[in-house]
Protein backbone atom coordinates (compact mmCIF):
# COMPACT_ATOMS: atom_id res chain seq x y z
CA UNK A 1 0.00 0.00 0.00
CA UNK A 2 1.46 3.61 -0.97
CA UNK A 3 -0.07 6.29 1.07
CA UNK A 4 -0.59 9.30 -1.17
CA UNK A 5 -2.09 12.94 -1.14
CA UNK A 6 -2.40 16.09 -3.17
CA UNK A 7 0.16 18.71 -1.77
CA UNK A 8 -1.65 22.39 -2.13
CA UNK A 9 0.14 26.02 -2.21
CA UNK A 10 -1.24 26.91 1.14
CA UNK A 11 0.64 26.95 4.24
CA UNK A 12 -0.82 26.12 8.12
CA UNK A 13 -0.09 28.60 10.79
CA UNK A 14 2.83 26.67 11.68
CA UNK A 15 4.00 27.19 7.36
CA UNK A 16 3.61 23.50 6.67
CA UNK A 17 2.23 22.49 2.98
CA UNK A 18 -1.50 21.19 3.70
CA UNK A 19 -2.19 18.32 2.48
CA UNK A 20 -5.47 17.11 1.26
CA UNK A 21 -6.96 14.26 -0.14
CA UNK A 22 -4.86 11.47 1.35
CA UNK A 23 -5.61 7.76 0.14
CA UNK A 24 -3.87 4.11 0.45
CA UNK A 25 -3.03 2.75 -3.05
CA UNK A 26 -2.80 -1.02 -3.85
CA UNK A 27 -0.77 -1.56 -6.92
CA UNK A 28 -0.26 -4.85 -8.14
CA UNK A 29 3.14 -5.51 -10.31
CA UNK A 30 3.74 -8.76 -12.25
CA UNK A 31 6.51 -10.66 -14.62
CA UNK A 32 9.00 -8.69 -12.64
CA UNK A 33 12.73 -8.02 -14.38
CA UNK A 34 15.54 -6.20 -13.32
CA UNK A 35 14.43 -5.36 -9.69
CA UNK A 36 17.14 -2.84 -7.77
CA UNK A 37 16.11 -1.73 -3.50
CA UNK A 38 18.07 0.61 -2.01
CA UNK A 39 17.63 0.21 1.52
CA UNK A 40 13.82 -0.33 1.83
CA UNK A 41 12.11 -0.32 5.09
CA UNK A 42 8.05 -0.43 5.70
CA UNK A 43 7.96 3.22 6.80
CA UNK A 44 9.55 4.02 3.36
CA UNK A 45 9.16 7.56 2.13
CA UNK A 46 8.95 7.68 -1.85
CA UNK A 47 10.21 11.02 -3.11
CA UNK A 48 8.55 10.38 -6.58
CA UNK A 49 7.32 7.65 -8.80
CA UNK A 50 7.55 7.41 -12.35
CA UNK A 51 6.06 4.49 -14.52
CA UNK A 52 6.52 4.30 -17.97
CA UNK A 53 6.12 2.05 -21.16
CA UNK A 54 9.01 1.00 -22.84
CA UNK A 55 9.51 -1.34 -25.37
CA UNK A 56 9.92 -4.90 -24.97
CA UNK A 57 11.32 -7.18 -27.55
CA UNK A 58 9.64 -8.42 -30.66
CA UNK A 59 8.83 -11.72 -28.51
CA UNK A 60 7.45 -10.29 -25.39
CA UNK A 61 4.43 -7.73 -24.92
CA UNK A 62 4.90 -3.71 -23.75
CA UNK A 63 7.68 -3.56 -21.01
CA UNK A 64 6.42 -1.27 -17.77
CA UNK A 65 9.91 0.33 -15.81
CA UNK A 66 8.73 1.63 -12.90
CA UNK A 67 10.93 3.71 -10.60
CA UNK A 68 9.82 4.87 -6.93
CA UNK A 69 12.56 7.76 -5.84
CA UNK A 70 13.13 7.93 -1.60
CA UNK A 71 13.45 11.16 0.04
CA UNK A 72 16.78 9.95 1.92
CA UNK A 73 19.00 10.61 -0.75
CA UNK A 74 19.23 6.22 -1.52
CA UNK A 75 18.74 5.19 -4.91
CA UNK A 76 14.94 3.79 -4.45
CA UNK A 77 13.47 1.17 -6.00
CA UNK A 78 13.60 0.37 -9.52
CA UNK A 79 12.58 -2.48 -12.01
CA UNK A 80 10.34 -3.25 -15.03
CA UNK A 81 7.45 -5.32 -15.58
CA UNK A 82 4.87 -6.83 -18.19
CA UNK A 83 1.64 -6.11 -16.43
CA UNK A 84 0.25 -3.91 -13.28
CA UNK A 85 -2.86 -3.59 -11.46
CA UNK A 86 -4.48 -1.08 -9.66
CA UNK A 87 -6.22 -3.24 -7.04
CA UNK A 88 -7.52 -0.96 -4.71
CA UNK A 89 -8.21 2.92 -3.36
CA UNK A 90 -9.03 3.29 -0.10
CA UNK A 91 -9.66 7.17 1.70
CA UNK A 92 -6.96 7.42 4.72
CA UNK A 93 -6.29 10.05 6.92
CA UNK A 94 -3.56 12.11 7.21
CA UNK A 95 -1.02 9.36 9.06
CA UNK A 96 -1.76 6.79 6.01
CA UNK A 97 -4.27 4.91 8.79
CA UNK A 98 -7.67 3.36 6.78
CA UNK A 99 -10.66 4.85 7.48
CA UNK A 100 -13.47 2.80 7.77
CA UNK A 101 -16.09 2.88 4.97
Amino acid sequence: MIHTFQMTNDTDARGYIILRNHVLVHLRFAEVYDFKCDSFYSKYKLFERCIAEVGGDESKSLLFQVDFGSVFGTEGIFFKCRRMELVAVRPCDAAGEAIAS
